[in-house]
């Protein structure tokens, strides 16, 4: 009994937030440019040994950026697609003393290039991170590092107009290589998540009128597991009755966890499972239904309610302030016509004060499967008002979409 239950107040693992959603194959995809650049700036190196002040500062340089990227894959495959804020410390680290010692082997006069060459795949090194760690970070560690090279070379007087355009050139492909490689990698990456999200949000078209989410769904799953566990102790003798204190008070949470999850059942629909299941949605979306009568919907209504909302949030501007910019009102329904075979269900779409360009074409074509509308405008607002027929004992299995 007591596993069951340890098990049920335990909190789930943290997934990796920025590993996943093909993070191994861009991450091969990155070694693979990386080692490109390196081979390149390798030969370069050996081609411009003559002009070099300080060769050994140079040897030293590619021997700990080899080290460092080597080190750096080996732990992000052993701990599974995952690098520890300590390790992407010192992976920063290393590079940046590459990029120093690189810097300083090529220090010389001022009509001299400075030749640039392990501080440039230092610089693209620090891609081999990108799968695992956050964007920002590589952003803002590629500017450092261009920072550091600017002002060397203004120390060093290569930004001198004689050799201002190589200058300028080394960096810019330093800096803007980097940054167009995690911009396209991030921005492939979301729409993946996207994708995604709304593959599983789809789902919820056709799940019942109440429903619950897969979290909870297997919360609701681990608590049975756990009052199976009791009862079936108490029937084996394995544990005695009347239940001793510690025994007790667990059943009681138990039983408390359980009626919770009983009753937040009743009064969840299949939009309310549709938004949480996606947090782009959740972020953009809020919906108030206090009668559930968003399960009144038909599969083909769901379908294209739901992609309207996903259209409306792709349009909608960002909120700083982390409230959705768009809320959906779900009154009770009411009667439609002299028959009672049908009700007519009003819809009510708000979107953000601050919208002042027109929506696409795309969602009012789904807004009108889903019921007659008509659009309002209020202080630069934008309300949909839409009547939704719903038959009047719900939608019907096997209903065609």
């Amino acid at each position: 009994m007591t596993a069951p239950l340890a098990a049920l107040t335990g909190r789930r693992p943290l997934g990796r937030r920025h590993a996943g959603l093909g993070a191994r194959r861009l991450w091969w995809g990155v070694i693979v440019l990386v080692a490109i650049q390196m081979v390149f700036d390798v030969g370069q190196s050996l081609g411009d040994v003559d002009r070099i002040n300080r060769p050994v500062l140079v040897v030293t340089a590619w021997a700990v950026l080899i080290v460092a990227d080597v080190a750096v894959m080996l732990v992000t495959r052993a701990l599974g697609d995952h690098l520890p804020n300590w390790m992407f410390g010192l992976f920063v680290g290393a590079l940046a003393t590459s990029l120093v010692l690189d810097l300083a082997a090529s220090w010389g006069p001022p009509t001299q290039d400075l030749a640039l060459s392990a501080g440039r795949t230092a610089t693209l090194s620090l891609l081999l991170a990108l799968p695992t760690r956050p964007a920002l970070e590589l952003v803002l560690a590629t500017l450092g590092f261009t920072f550091i090279t600017t002002l060397s070379m203004a120390l060093d007087g290569v930004l001198a107009l004689e050799t201002l355009h190589s200058s300028v050139f080394t960096l810019s492909q330093m800096c803007f290589t980097v940054l167009v490689a995690i911009i396209a990698m991030s921005s492939f990456r979301d729409l993946v998540r996207r994708e995604i999200e709304h593959a599983r949000t789809r789902t919820a078209v056709f799940a019942p009128r109440l429903t619950l989410g897969i979290d909870q769904s297997e919360q609701l799953a681990r608590l049975d597991l756990a009052a199976e566990s009791l009862l079936a102790a108490v029937a084996e003798g394995r544990v005695q009755l009347p239940l001793n204190e510690d025994i007790a008070r667990r059943a009681g949470t138990l039983a408390s966890e359980l009626r919770s999850h009983l009753l937040e059942s009743r009064s969840r629909t299949w939009l309310d499972l549709a938004i949480e299941e996606s947090e782009l949605l959740a972020a953009a979306v809020r919906v108030e239904d206090p009668s559930t009568s968003a399960g009144l919907l038909g599969p083909r209504q769901r379908g294209a309610l739901l992609s309207a909302l996903w259209l409306i949030a792709d349009q909608q501007p960002p909120r700083r302030l982390g409230t959705p910019a768009t809320l959906v009102r779900i009154h009770r329904p009411a009667r439609s016509g002299a028959t009672s075979a049908a009700l007519a269900l009003p819809i009510v779409i708000q979107l953000s004060q601050h919208r002042r360009s027109g929506l696409d074409a795309g969602i009012w074509e789904h807004i009108g499967k889903v019921g007659d509308y008509r659009e309002v405008h209020e202080q630069g607002a934008v309300r949909i008002e839409v009547r939704a027929i719903v038959p009047s004992g719900g939608p019907r299995r096997g209903v065609a979409r």
